[in-house]
């Protein structure tokens, strides 16, 4: 038996929050992978601490994005983004 409209919608729903999550996750990770890579080029003596600094902000937020999404999903509640 085929989904009804209000299933359907339901499913795409849940698998476009799936989506975003995912995509949440490589940024995430992919920002920690940043830093890392910016303090092995500090240590080398090629970097600056300012922009390790940025670095570290960005993936500081990537992560608070990542938890709020996970969060959200959690409790069910929808997210605004940002």
């Amino acid at each position: 038996m085929s989904e009804s409209g209000p299933e359907r919608r339901a499913r795409q729903a849940a698998d476009k929050r799936a989506v975003v999550l995912r995509e949440l996750e490589a940024v995430a990770h992919h920002a920690q992978q940043q830093v890392a890579l910016y303090r092995r080029r500090l240590y080398a003596g090629k970097g600056e601490l300012p922009r390790l600094a940025e670095r570290e902000r960005e993936a500081s937020g990537a992560e608070a994005r990542l938890g709020r999404a996970r969060e959200a999903e959690r409790t069910g509640v929808a997210s605004t983004g940002s």
